[in-house]
């Protein structure tokens, strides 16, 4: 260590005169870090709860929409449609969901298919922006399934 360094810890060591406050300062600035950072943590928690809720009424949403995800001749645009709507309906914008529909088995009487609904959404921070972290991209992503069975018959393109 440089000899003005040793120099001055020795004196401030010698001289407890402020030293309460010089500390009491030093834990307040680390407490207004610790509370910024919990804020930001918080505010980027309750948006990917904020996702994770509407996720859940749009894959809740497609049960009310039964006949027209069976009966239509694309169904992954129908559920899309769907997805948008309710998203539009919970506060957020159509280009931040989206629906990967996976069919898995289509016969005369049967479809099942599998969905994944895909959320996004970014978070602008507060504290953190001291640290160059200005935004958080917060993805959310709900899986489900769906077995349209002993349907008196499942349209299907190229079926009349």
């Amino acid at each position: 260590m440089p000899r003005s360094v040793c120099l001055l810890m020795r004196k401030l060591l010698k001289n407890e005169d402020g030293n309460i406050t010089i500390l009491f300062a030093a834990l307040l600035i680390v407490l207004f870090g610790f509370t910024g950072l919990v804020v930001d943590i918080g505010g980027m928690y309750l948006n990917r709860l904020h996702l994770f809720e509407v996720g859940q009424i749009i894959r809740d949403a497609r049960f009310n929409e039964t006949l027209a995800i069976d009966h239509s001749e694309n169904p992954e645009a129908t559920l899309n449609d769907i997805a948008d709507t309710y998203a539009v309906l919970n506060g957020l914008d159509e280009s931040q969901v989206s629906v990967d529909y996976y069919q898995t088995k289509l016969t005369e009487t049967e479809r099942n298919y599998e969905l994944d609904i895909n959320l996004t959404d970014t978070y602008d921070c507060i504290f953190i922006k001291i640290f160059g972290i200005d935004t958080q991209t917060i993805n959310v992503t709900i899986h489900g399934t769906s077995t349209a069975a002993k349907s008196p018959r499942i349209w299907a393109p190229g079926r009349k």
